[in-house]
């Protein structure tokens, strides 16, 4: 493949050596690719070309033959015009980091992007060699949203290496390659398993329906009362109005109630690791029957709540817990 090509004909030590600052670049949200960035070196089909080339050069000054020499030159023109064209397709090309979709460790981050230009582009390639590589093209309006991913095999902070985009528009004889260092920052959550050999984190039973209740609630009904000035209409009890012909308030009471706690100290047996990935699993299923919970780590407690926001809450802070 062309990617490995490149490998092979502009190894990382030599690239370092003689291009430094792009070895030292600091990561972007957006880059965009100009003359300074930007690499192009002929490839197997343009190498042989040149091979051609030379071949019939020789042919012609041996046999002083001018139809060998138009030969010659056109070839060698065409190759110098398919540089300048494949050139061309790179350059301009601006690439804007648009999101990183988080994942479980041993799944693949979702990398968005954003590829623009002010003129059409074709058959370009982004990603990263021997994993995943996106192919676009540019029409208008000139702008398209890409996809990639990268696989995360363990839990914590994901930074993967600089992404290859290349192209070799529009005859394959060259090839014209840059780097884009997208400051791409992940958070792995471990992987959801649950352990049998570990104890499951302490849960209180469901909301109690006895003992003493809190006045003023919203929830329960407890009974009638005389009405006050500055009751709400909705409690008024009509039907005893009714019968009596004196106004009479509804009053409810909530009863205190236990929320789950998925509690480090009271899991028994398993490694840091295996402890990590119950609770993750543990987060998963509470969050699917749309309970409340909260996380108790250490270094690290979470009051009770449910939603998304509450659920990766949770789960980044098992990823970032210490190893």
């Amino acid at each position: 493949m062309a990617s490995s090509f490149i490998n092979d004909f502009f190894p990382q030590n030599i690239l370092r050596r003689y291009f430094p600052r792009q070895a030292k670049i600091q990561p972007l949200r957006k880059i965009h690719f100009h003359l300074r960035n930007i690499y192009i070196v002929p490839t197997a089909a343009g190498m042989g070309l040149v091979g051609v080339v030379l071949l019939c050069l020789i042919a012609a000054i041996n046999f002083q033959n001018s139809l060998v020499y138009m030969v010659c030159f056109w070839l060698g023109s065409l190759l110098v015009v398919n540089i300048l064209y494949t050139f061309r397709n790179l350059a301009g090309l601006k690439l804007e980091l648009n999101g990183v979709e988080s994942c479980h460790a041993g799944e693949n981050i979702l990398v968005r992007l954003r590829a623009s230009s002010d003129r059409p582009k074709e058959l370009i390639y982004v990603g990263w060699k021997g994993i995943d590589l996106a192919l676009f093209d540019l029409q208008e309006p000139f702008s398209l949203d890409i996809a990639v991913t990268y696989p995360a095999p363990e839990r914590g902070r994901l930074s993967p290496e600089r992404m290859d985009i290349f192209t070799r528009y529009p005859t394959g004889l060259s090839i014209a390659w840059a780097y884009a260092t997208m400051d791409i920052d992940a958070i792995i959550y471990p992987a959801p398993l649950e352990m049998k050999q570990i104890s499951p984190a302490s849960q209180a039973g469901e909301q109690l329906d006895h003992g003493p209740g809190i006045e003023g609630g919203v929830n329960d009904f407890s009974g009638l009362r005389s009405y006050q000035p500055g009751d709400s209409l909705k409690r008024i009890h009509w039907a005893k109005y009714a019968s009596t012909g004196k106004l009479h308030s509804k009053v409810f009471v909530d009863y205190p109630s236990h929320d789950c706690w998925l509690v480090w100290e009271e899991l028994a047996g398993g490694t840091v690791e295996q402890r990590l990935s119950h609770l993750s699993a543990k987060i998963l299923e509470l969050d699917a029957k749309q309970e409340s919970f909260g996380l108790r780590i250490p270094g690290k407690v979470i009051q009770p709540g449910n939603g998304e926001r509450h659920r990766v809450a949770c789960l980044t802070a098992l990823a970032l817990f210490p190893a």
